[in-house]
C-alpha cells in the first residue's frame, strides 16, 4: 500500500500534463498529415472512403 505523499501526487500531476500534452501536441500533428494522405488518394479510393463516411474529412 503506497503513501499519496506530496513527492507522489506532484509527480502524477506532471504525468497528467506530460500527457494532456502529448496528446494534443499528437492531434495537431496528425490533422495536416491526414489531410496531405487525403489530398494524395486517388479518385477511386476517396469515392469509395466518401462512400463509406460521408461527412467532412
Amino acid at each position: 500500500m503506497s503513501i499519496a505523499t506530496p513527492t507522489r501526487i506532484r509527480g502524477a500531476v506532471e504525468d497528467l500534463g506530460v500527457a494532456a500534452l502529448a496528446g494534443y501536441l499528437g492531434t495537431k500533428a496528425m490533422e495536416p498529415v491526414s489531410q496531405t494522405l487525403y489530398e494524395l488518394e486517388s479518385d477511386t479510393d476517396r469515392a469509395q472512403e466518401d462512400a463509406a463516411r460521408p461527412g467532412p474529412p
